[in-house]
């Protein structure tokens, strides 16, 4: 994280979290990353390093849109049709306000 925030000025936190498993990948949003009582809390580094936004696969991973996508397009739901589901692109932390 540091090298990031001092090479490219991050302020984004990007779970690739395609292996959640007991052991692994902890840190995720999903997993331990929110919860400050878990040895896996990332809320003081992403206060440290400026994380502002957040990306989680969920949403792409779960299918849950599967039905909205329009073809050819990189986003699901296709983002060109406005904002009618309630779960945005990116969002940010509620705790850094």
């Amino acid at each position: 994280m540091e090298f990031m925030q001092k090479n490219f000025a991050q302020v984004n936190w990007i779970d690739h979290g395609y292996d959640n498993s007991p052991t692994s990948n902890r840190e995720d949003i999903n997993c331990d990353g929110l919860d400050s009582t878990s040895e896996f809390y990332m809320g003081d580094l992403w206060k440290k390093y400026g994380v502002k936004y957040f990306w989680n696969n969920f949403y792409e991973d779960s299918g849950l849109y599967a039905n909205s996508s329009f073809y050819s397009f990189f986003t699901t739901p296709y983002s060109g049709w406005g904002d009618p589901f309630s779960t945005p692109e990116y969002f940010r932390n509620p705790k850094d306000q």
